[in-house]
Order: C-alpha cells, then structure tokens, then sequence
C-alpha cells in the first residue's frame, strides 16, 4: 500500500490564532488553498494537521463540574459540543468544500477555560481536546489531553480519560491522536522523574499498553507551541523505540515564544517534529 500524503499548518502566532475566529478561519482557508496548490495532480492529503489550541470555545454552560481527573461522560460530551458547536461556526460551507477538496481528514486542537463558579481564586480549569472531521462524512471524532501537565493540570485540566478515543483508523490506516503533553508519555526525562506506582506512572503505563496493543502506523500530534526543534526530541525518539510499527509522525506546529524571539530556526523545527515519507508543509509565513 502506497504512503498516502500527510500535510501540517505551520505559522507563528498567539495560541488560538489571536483570540477570533475570522482569523482561524482565514489562516485554515489559506492553507487550503496553499495545499491544493502543493498536491500532486488529482490527488489529495490523507491528512491536514494543525497544532493545539487552533481555536477557543466556551465553556459550557450545562456543566456539572464532576472531577477534573476523571470526569464523568456528560460532562465530556458537554465539553465536546460546545468546541463542536463552535467548529460549525468556524467551517463555513464555502470553507468546507476547499477544505474537503484536500484532504480527507482535518485534524485540530480546541481549548477552552473557565474558573470554577465557586472559587474566587484565579486558578481556571482547563479542556485541551483533540477534534477529527471526517470531511466526506462531516462527522467529528473528540479525544482530548490524557496527560496533565504538571501538578497544577493535575488539579485544574478536565482530562480526556477515554484512552481508546485516541486511537483511529483513517482509510484503513492505524493512527494515534496525541494531545500536546501527551507525546510525553514516551519521554525519557519524564519516566525518570516520576514515582513509582504513582498515579503519573500508572497513566503512562496504561497509554503505552494500549498504544503498544493498537500498533498504529501514523501518528498525530497536537502541541500548541513549539519554538524549538529539541522541545519534543527525545519523547519522538522514545515514541520510534517503543512503537516500531510507526512509519509516519508528524507535529502541527505553532512557532510561538509568549511574545518572544523563538529559540530555533522554523526549518529545524519542522525537520525534528516528523519523519516518514509523503509529508507536504504548509508554512505560512
């Protein structure tokens, strides 16, 4: 079976492309259209990839604020129906059709935050997800953020506890959806400074079993900011040892420093966060 052609947007801006969606939507309309300009004639991406947190959604109202470790499923599909509520506002019919005429499959981060209605702390909690469309079907498949990033998102994210969410077939094709502290569950530092029998450790071991029993051959990561190409290095090392069966990896990439200078070259970011053939760049500058 042929490689098929997996494309990633690549820019440089605030998290959640500044704030709006008319912004969201011009940069994904240009990268439609950079992308049909890339492709080979008459063919089309398996897949397009952005980074984390490509767009915010609200919070939802009807939210019942169950365990942020391990929420209970209303609560996850309420999450997932307001960033889904909020895609529908972003994908305009003329959008969909360029989009659709690319690439089967668009693959984005949505955030959303708010702080707990009985808190007058500033601490907000937090939903990092993972959404998929279908661009034939115009269904979404959510996953969302597995591993929280330090103690505070052990306390303050509503974690995507579903772990068989991240793992997907894509015409066939065995892919693996990772949110964007998730490709740490492969990193070496992180193994080293967890505890043993700790609740990390334990989260770790059971993604690594499932990843390892699923076999994916294609993996989609969704950073919100990459400003160096060694950010992710050892974690994507770590990932090919532990899952030979992965021939394809690829990172949507935001080159973003919180208002600073990033610490690499774009072009060596994008060269360290993928490997695998049939990879088209869609950079906008």
């Amino acid at each position: 079976m042929a490689f098929p052609i997996i494309a990633r947007l690549s820019f440089q801006m605030a998290p959640h492309c500044g704030g709006t969606l008319s912004t969201t939507r011009s940069y994904l309309r240009r990268a439609a259209r950079r992308l049909a300009n890339a492709l080979p004639s008459g063919e089309k991406a398996l897949a397009l990839t952005t980074c984390g947190g490509f767009y915010y959604f609200p919070w939802p109202e009807d939210f019942t604020w169950s365990n942020n470790f391990s929420p209970t499923p209303a609560d996850l599909r309420a999450l997932e129906a307001s960033a889904e509520h909020q895609l529908w506002q972003l994908l305009t019919p003329s959008l969909l059709m360029e989009l659709a005429a690319v690439t089967d499959f668009f693959s984005f981060g949505a955030d959303s935050w708010l702080a707990h209605p009985s808190t007058t702390r500033e601490a907000k909690y937090r939903c990092e997800l993972v959404g998929l469309l279908n661009l034939k079907t115009l269904q979404v498949h959510w996953t969302g953020k597995y591993y929280p990033t330090g103690n505070y998102q052990m306390r303050h994210l509503y974690r995507y506890s579903i772990i068989d969410s991240h793992f997907v077939f894509l015409n066939r094709r065995r892919t693996m959806l990772l949110g964007c502290h998730d490709l740490n569950l492969f990193s070496p530092r992180g193994m080293a400074s967890e505890a043993e029998g700790g609740v990390r450790a334990k989260l770790r071991a059971e993604f690594l079993d499932c990843a390892s029993a699923f076999a994916p051959t294609i993996v989609l990561h969704h950073p919100h900011t990459t400003d160096s190409p060694r950010i992710w290095l050892g974690a994507i090392h770590q990932l090919q040892h532990q899952l030979p069966s992965v021939s394809r990896f690829i990172s949507g990439i935001n080159v973003y420093n919180d208002g600073n200078p990033p610490r690499g070259q774009w072009g060596d970011i994008l060269k360290s966060t993928t490997f695998g053939p049939s990879v088209i760049e869609v950079k906008l500058a």
